[in-house]
């Protein structure tokens, strides 16, 4: 088993990131597919004590060891990691936020692949395994994930039933226990206030857009994911089709809503792109939320070819380096206080697009 601290992880770009050409113009960013399970005959990790919980952890560890996938996969406790440790894995969508406030033994992320396989081990379920790739992928993502569940289902006794499938802590995980999600970047929609139209209709289909930082957060610059809220009734693949609809539907709106945006206010356009580098490469305190916000700006700017030298995987690397956690890692800042955040974000933003533009 490999323990490498996950800080080493910022210095390199986010594996399902960063192609530069695909079918939807950089308008889907990246997509994700988690299945959750459960042993049969243990209770869930909320009601399991310490000994059950690295019960379920050894089991999982002795289980891998014969799956190629995991053979120098990087496992990590939650225990033996610092805070900005864990806002890495996290920033990474290697775990997720209630993951990253755990400490109880037995709870950690396995990291396989090329950091674009995780699995999660006590977190809501026992197993919350997960994928993730470039742009609009479902379907390409989808074999990798249940080639690995199918080895996972000949080795452990998950809980199933006849009636209801997998079973989960949660609910809405019940049947498939299978998430999807794909985060889009959607500025003419976020422009044009026509969002809340788009999270209406993904509403009344069974799926729920939300920001780009999970439950309850806000599409900051019209970053957002589009995920099922619901798996069961429905096989997986079923499913995968009506997410992937979906979000093709809404990329055909954004790119309508960018090109009337781009007919009728052009000039305004680009102003309000041209005005958000300036405060990016000139800003001296740039809170987090407004980052995003203007980095939404100057990527579709890249996209429609404004800057000479940025493109959009240069501002998918900023923006990701950006998030607090890689923040203070990249800029040696990890024990600043959230007041001075701001102004070390400044810092970085600055020279970051200092020399990009020609």
């Amino acid at each position: 088993m490999q323990h490498q601290s996950p800080k080493k992880m910022v210095e390199f770009p986010l594996p399902w990131s960063g192609a530069e050409n695909d079918q939807t113009d950089g308008i889907a960013i990246s997509s994700r597919i988690r299945l959750a399970r459960n042993f049969a005959s243990t209770h869930f990790p909320a009601r399991s004590d310490a000994e059950t919980l690295q019960e379920v952890w050894d089991k999982v560890a002795r289980g891998l060891q014969s799956c190629s996938l995991y053979s120098s996969a990087a496992w990590y406790k939650m225990a033996t990691l610092d805070y900005l440790d864990r806002q890495v894995l996290r920033e990474r969508q290697l775990i997720s936020a209630e993951m990253s406030e755990k400490t109880d033994r037995g709870t950690g992320v396995v990291v396989a692949g090329e950091d674009n396989v995780s699995l999660m081990i006590n977190e809501e379920d026992h197993l919350r395994l997960q994928i993730l790739g470039h742009g609009l992928q479902l379907q390409n993502i989808w074999p990798c994930l249940i080639k690995t569940e199918r080895f996972l289902n000949r080795i452990f006794d998950f809980a199933h039933t006849e009636k209801l499938g997998y079973l989960s802590a949660c609910p809405t995980n019940v049947g498939t226990g299978l998430r999807a999600s794909v985060m889009l970047h959607v500025p003419g929609l976020w422009l044009t206030g026509k969002l809340k139209k788009v999270y209406n209709a993904a509403e009344a289909l069974g799926l729920s857009v939300r920001g780009a930082a999970g439950e309850e957060s806000e599409a900051l610059g019209g970053i957002c994911q589009v995920s099922n809220r619901f798996t069961l009734g429905e096989s997986e693949e079923d499913i995968l089709k009506r997410i992937e609809t979906t979000v093709r539907r809404i990329i055909w709106y954004e790119r309508n809503a960018q090109r009337r945006l781009l007919r009728k206010q052009q000039t305004e356009i680009y102003d309000k792109i041209g005005r958000a580098y300036g405060q990016l490469k000139y800003g001296y305190t740039v809170p987090e939320d407004e980052a995003v916000k203007l980095l939404s700006l100057v990527r579709w700017g890249a996209i429609c070819g404004l800057f000479s030298g940025l493109n959009r995987v240069n501002v998918d690397d900023v923006m990701r380096r950006q998030q607090k956690g890689h923040l203070q890692i990249l800029e040696s800042a990890s024990h600043i206080g959230r007041e001075e955040l701001p102004s070390v974000r400044g810092t970085f933003l600055r020279r970051s697009l200092r020399n990009q533009v020609q």
